[in-house]
């Protein structure tokens, strides 16, 4: 809060040089405008440079329809975003999207334009058919869409002034009288980057919950290559599962003061290596989910079962014996919220026949779910893969022919 009526929300590496007095003009092009935005009802700044990656990963696993794909641009086009609005008194109300350059605001403005033409054919199309209809509230409803369609595409077409983008702009006393009005174009505006954004969040937790796998993926290899097996679903004593595998790669995830607290000869629930579950790696979790590394559950389970990667024996499974290619077996999945279990404890998924997709769909990202192969690569599979393709990416040796 550097005032009494400002928030500043920044990555904190900017947040420590702000409340230091280090922050030079140059590190944020936001930065004097914002210590200049007191008298503002409110303003809004979006620094978009640094989100760039995050957009346009969203927009890449985001089909838009054909007349849509303008869009897939957008992202390298903005570099910052400002809303400044004035209801109390009479100041400047607007909303001005600042482009790289003056040939980049020239793009951005024909992405509007093109943008607010598409809305307005459908718009009319929909106008049409209210006026053609019988009752006279439709009719009436289509001539009101009319005139709010001629009234929004109008405060909607940008202004362009060498690199920015005025989407709108009132001052003085119409300012005062016309805010309001604004304000709810704002809200629309909002509403429609609202979809745009939540793809962005999504997308990053896919890469992380995928970077999860990776690492455990890795942590596997590493265990077989200096152990010449992958390691058992669990550890045995007497006959009985102990330890999952989880707690076994630990030395391999840069984890060994934690793998050192296990009593290895005692079950995962006795009364010491139970105060061990809340411990729980991060790269045990994924990012989507509502649990919390500190509930000790995790969403990352081996394939378990005969023929499987985990045969769920006292014996670990050598790679030599992946004759299906080390790049078509999958080892681990990612399960929904649901079936996570606490990640010491020996449980792990095993294929149902009559339904392969139980416990993986439902996922947290939304149609797939995250799996490892025994190559160590991770890839997202879709909830509506054909079963008998997935039941032979499980096997190690079942002699499935599996298309890329």
């Amino acid at each position: 809060f550097p005032g009494d009526n400002v928030l500043l929300a920044t990555p904190e590496v900017t947040l420590q040089k702000f409340l230091g007095g280090s922050l030079k003009p140059s590190d944020s092009s936001l930065h004097e405008r914002l210590l200049k935005a007191s008298s503002d009802d409110l303003y809004f700044a979006l620094d978009f440079v640094p989100l760039r990656p995050l957009a346009n990963m969203g927009l890449m696993q985001t089909s838009l329809p054909a007349e849509l794909s303008h869009f897939y641009t957008a992202p390298d086009l903005i570099k910052t975003i400002e809303l400044r609005l004035n209801v109390t008194h009479a100041g400047i109300s607007e909303l001005i999207v600042e482009s790289n350059n003056a040939d980049d605001a020239e793009k951005l403005e024909q992405l509007v334009i093109k943008s607010v033409d598409l809305v307005r054919a459908e718009v009319a199309k929909e106008v049409a058919n209210l006026k053609a209809n019988s009752d006279p509230v439709q009719q009436a409803m289509g001539r009101y869409q009319e005139r709010m369609m001629q009234e929004m595409s109008t405060a909607l077409m940008p202004v362009r002034e060498e690199e920015k983008l005025v989407i709108f702009r009132t001052s003085g006393e119409q300012g005062q009288t016309s805010a309001l009005t604004m304000t709810a174009v704002s809200g629309i505006l909002v509403a429609l980057l609202l979809p745009a954004v939540q793809a962005a969040r999504e997308a990053a937790r896919r890469t992380t919950s995928i970077n999860n796998v990776k690492q455990i993926m890795l942590a596997l290899l590493n265990y077989e290559s200096a152990n010449k097996s992958f390691p058992a679903h669990a550890n045995y004593k007497d006959g009985k599962p102990l330890l999952s595998w989880r707690v076994h790669i630990l030395p391999y995830m840069e984890q060994q003061a934690l793998y050192n607290k296990f009593h290895l000869d005692e079950p995962w629930d006795s009364e010491h290596n139970k105060k061990l579950i809340s411990t729980m790696p991060v790269q045990y979790i994924d990012p989507s989910s509502g649990l919390t590394p500190a509930d000790g559950r995790t969403h990352y389970l081996g394939v378990k079962g005969q023929g499987m990667p985990f045969k769920g024996t006292e014996e670990g499974t050598k790679i030599e014996q992946f004759a299906d290619g080390t790049s078509n077996t999958i080892v681990v999945v990612q399960v929904n919220d649901e079936s996570a279990v606490p990640w010491t404890k020996p449980a792990d998924w095993e294929l149902d026949p009559q339904n392969p997709m139980k416990e993986l769909s439902g996922s947290m990202h939304p149609g797939t779910f995250v799996v490892g192969f025994c190559d160590g690569s991770v890839r997202m599979i879709s909830e509506n893969i054909d079963a008998e393709v997935f039941k032979g990416l499980l096997t190690i040796a079942g002699g499935e022919t599996v298309q890329p």
